[in-house]
């Protein structure tokens, strides 16, 4: 079939109503949004269409393409944009949620990430507070046990040796307590030592999806620009 700026307008009605773009690319979903578009323009009764998925994909994207790089060269070349059609306002539209799409796509990637390296790290928390709960009854049997045994052995007339016993008592428990808490700052460093690499990596992996974003939008500029030179040289000819 011929395509012409009407047939180019219903097109882009469709996809702004069925919105292809909330869909993953490559996914069966925006391949059936696709296919549905194809489908609804086949039994247009206004224009005569001929198109399948593939077809209607492609068309939108050469549209695109053209918008945008004859968009750039016109603002380049008079400060302004020139006066716009349907077809153009539409194009604009599309592209624009298009963008607010993909941008929510790694928003809500990012927060599953976030939220998944915060459970990591609680998780590691939880983990270390239990084998310090555990040290701390292990160190306070081995006081108790010390002790009872050292109180057995006391004469009961003894006095100073009972004092004597009990001091030394108490400066082992403290000892314990003191390799106790010890234990405890050295578990709670190493996990917050962990959640803070966790956030580090994610805000260089959001920077390296921030720059592959700019450097996508890049080359898509570069390629409308040489697409419309192209078609401009052919059209000389």
């Amino acid at each position: 079939m011929e395509w012409t700026e009407k047939h180019d307008v219903l097109l882009c009605r469709e996809i702004l109503l069925t919105e292809p773009y909330r869909y993953k690319k490559g996914s069966v979903d925006k391949g059936k949004t696709w296919s549905t578009i194809a489908d609804t323009l086949n039994c247009s009764q206004d224009l005569k269409f001929k198109v399948t998925q593939r077809s209607v994909r492609e068309r939108f994207t050469l549209i695109q393409v053209k918008y945008k790089a004859r968009n750039n060269k016109d603002e380049k070349s008079s400060g302004t944009s020139a006066k716009t059609t349907e077809l153009d306002d539409l194009i604009e539209e599309i592209t624009e949620k298009e963008r607010a799409a993909e941008e929510n796509k790694w928003s809500d990637e990012n927060m599953r990430k976030l939220e998944t390296d915060r459970a990591k790290a609680e998780e590691a928390r939880k983990r270390a507070m239990e084998r310090v709960s555990q040290t701390n009854r292990r160190l306070s049997e081995e006081g108790e046990d010390w002790r009872n045994n050292k109180c057995r052995r006391r004469s009961g007339n003894d006095t100073i040796e009972f004092l004597r016993e009990r001091s030394q008592t108490e400066r082992v428990l403290r000892e314990k307590e003191l390799e106790l808490k010890k234990i405890q700052v050295e578990e709670q460093a190493k996990a917050a030592q962990q959640a803070q690499r966790q956030m580090s990596e994610m805000m260089q992996l959001m920077q390296q999806q921030q720059m592959q974003a700019m450097q996508t939008m890049l080359l898509q500029q570069q390629q409308g620009q040489a697409l419309l030179s192209l078609i401009e040289s052919m059209s000389k000819k």
